[in-house]
């Protein structure tokens, strides 16, 4: 019988592994963290942060730091402050965080690559942990207390309180809003350290090319209370070529193809728009955009230039793609600007100047063609793309799967041999009682009598 129960045992946990998901205060040297688990995190002292693999998309993690509270659900408006691999996302079976015991903090994507990892390492008689502090500062330390690795020190697009910034550590903008991966661009050399209390967080992130200071008062929604440039449509190739930015309080900014031009990619605004028409043909006309401006990119500069004048050497040059022809209040004339690229533009009420597009006489420009095709900086949820990557498949191992079908047999046939001998046991016993019963009969020879009644 003990044999069989340990069998039985050894075909449970091959089969079935069991999984466990809780919350730590720290990560042990020798343990791990896997997205298989959700909810598997590390969580701050005070329930403030929280670290763990957060999902980027379809079956694509990345580990990170958020926000706890407001409360989220992983994938969902959750505040992520740090990130270790948000350009090498990992895959959501087999992957995991560990902490090894040399002390280096690795983590692999699908049990097969390494896609990041501290390089640290600990003497053989200290022991490691990782942990989230209050401050959102996850950190490696040894059991000498001396910190080994810290996200602190490598921000990505985020500055929490007491976080330094230098030009050793800059912070790198996203792709855009919901989009995590690097963008293009990073903050200068300079060191900033904030000193504010929990009540009020103070959160500076580099959004697609600008500075912003959020503050959080309670467990509300971040409002912004701070920017670097009060006008984000300047920033350099915030939409891309050939599209305009405008800026609102109320919905923020906007990027718009111009008449006669589609977007590349529905996704990211980066990449700008493309010409609906034939780069190649001979004759030319001119559509204007009122109050708008395309700032860099000019090839030819024309000052005191009449509009007819500014015009026909555009048509007669290949290289231009339109001019801007703006007045000058300090010299009292008007001003050419041949452009080799439309990039960079804007449309404001208060400019004085306007922006005449190239394009060919042959195209037609229905009334659907006039408008603009207005887009928020916000992306679709259903836009995610499949990443690339190729996985060895998993080789079996034959000798496990061997003994896993050996003990499942030979356990089978045990319990049927059991059956069998239990059955056979209970027959002999029933032909014992009946043996017995018939010996007392006969050895005691009793009748069975009944008396009647006198009448």
């Amino acid at each position: 019988m003990g044999s069989l129960y340990l069998l039985l045992a050894l075909s449970l946990m091959l089969l079935a592994p069991l999984r466990s998901s809780a919350v730590h205060p720290k990560l042990n040297q020798g343990s791990h963290l896997s997205p298989d688990n959700p909810s598997d995190v590390i969580v701050s002292p005070g329930g403030i942060f929280s670290a763990g693999f957060y999902p980027l998309g379809l079956n694509a993690y990345a580990f990170a730091v958020w926000f706890s509270k407001p409360t989220c659900c992983l994938g969902h408006n959750c505040t992520l402050v740090w990130m270790a691999n948000r350009d090498h996302p990992v895959n959501g079976k087999r992957s995991k965080l560990l902490l090894k015991e040399t002390g280096n903090l690795v983590l692999t994507d699908a049990a097969q690559y390494n896609v990041w990892a501290t390089g640290t390492a600990t003497k053989s008689n200290l022991t490691t942990y990782l942990q989230l502090a209050d401050s959102g500062n996850l950190f490696l330390r040894d059991s000498e207390g001396t910190i080994l690795w810290q996200s602190f020190d490598s921000p990505t697009d985020t500055l929490l309180p007491q976080q330094p910034l230098s030009k050793f550590t800059p912070l790198v903008s996203s792709r855009g809003k919901g989009k995590y991966s690097s963008g293009f661009y990073s903050s200068s050399s300079m060191m900033i350290m904030f000193s504010v209390s929990f009540l009020m967080v103070m959160k500076l992130q580099v959004f697609i090319g600008l500075i912003r200071g959020f503050r959080r008062e309670g467990n509300e929604t971040w409002v912004v209370s701070w920017q670097a440039m009060s006008q984000p449509c300047m920033i350099h190739g915030v939409c891309g070529e050939n599209s305009v930015c405008s800026y609102a309080t109320n919905t923020g900014r906007t990027c718009s193809c111009l008449q006669v031009y589609k977007q590349k990619n529905p996704t990211d605004w980066s990449y700008g728009c493309e010409p609906e028409f034939d780069k190649n043909a001979k004759d030319f006309t001119f559509i204007p955009l009122l109050n708008a401006e395309f700032y860099g990119d000019d090839f030819h500069y024309f000052p005191n230039k009449t509009f007819k004048e500014c015009e026909t050497e555009c048509l007669q040059s290949v290289k231009c793609k339109g001019f801007q022809y703006k007045f000058s209040d300090s010299d009292g004339f008007y001003d050419c600007f041949h452009k080799a690229l439309l990039r960079n533009g804007h449309q404001t009420p208060n400019f004085n100047g306007d922006i005449y597009i190239k394009l060919p006489k042959s195209y037609n420009i229905s009334d659907t063609k006039k408008k603009h095709f207005n887009e928020i900086l916000d992306c679709p949820e259903s836009n995610t793309f499949l990443l690339e990557r190729s996985y060895a498949k998993r080789q079996e191992n034959g000798i496990v799967k061997f003994m896993l079908w050996f003990a499942s047999i030979l356990g089978g046939i045990e319990i049927i041999s059991i059956l069998l001998v239990w059955l056979l046991l209970y027959r002999v016993s029933q032909d014992k009682n009946v043996a017995k019963e018939g010996y007392v009969s006969a050895a005691t020879g009793f009748k069975r009598f009944r008396f009647l009644p006198k009448a």
